[in-house]
């Protein structure tokens, strides 16, 4: 199944036009759109939102997000996946990013996952435990992405200014 998004309302709604701009199949949302959760809904509401509608959400809250997505998990929850930008990207970054998602990666594979990571010379997918306390870049290639020899040779030549875009924390 192709990824679909929901963009948090903490981010410019220009970022749902400039993903479409790299192709308008992309289903992506962002809050306060018609068939998304109004604007100023709460976290835990905006997690059980994501569950239902199967999107991964696209967000740079560091503050309050880890918390409520902790006690998600801790209830039985699930997500289908959440990327976090970089406050120190921009617009054109992020939407090449989400296009990237869209283009190389499956739903399926971002079940209950946070974002990605390159390192060096080649692509590391983070495997992150519901806890928050597991994090590991060395995590074999078993426990990786399926696709990352795919998202690897989409981004290879991918100009080193735009790596930052995938880093985690």
């Amino acid at each position: 199944m192709k990824v679909r998004f929901l963009i948090d309302e903490n981010l410019s709604p220009k970022l749902k036009i400039a993903v479409l701009r790299f192709n308008p199949a992309i289903d992506v949302l962002r809050v306060g759109d018609a068939e998304a959760p109004p604007l100023g809904t709460l976290d835990p509401d905006i997690l059980r939102y994501l569950e239902l509608s199967q999107r991964i959400l696209v967000t740079d809250n560091r503050k309050s997000m880890p918390q409520h997505l902790e006690e998600h998990w801790g209830n039985g929850g699930h997500i289908w996946g959440l990327v976090w930008l970089r406050s120190s990207g921009n617009l054109s970054i992020w939407a090449e990013t989400i296009y990237l998602i869209w283009e190389t990666t499956e739903a399926e594979e971002w079940i209950d996952r946070l974002d990605s990571t390159l390192k060096k010379f080649g692509v590391v997918k983070l495997k992150v435990s519901p806890s928050f306390s597991t994090v590991d870049p060395n995590a074999s290639e078993s426990s990786c992405f399926s696709s990352v020899v795919i998202f690897y040779n989409a981004i290879a030549d991918m100009p080193r200014r735009l790596w930052g875009t995938f880093m985690f924390i």
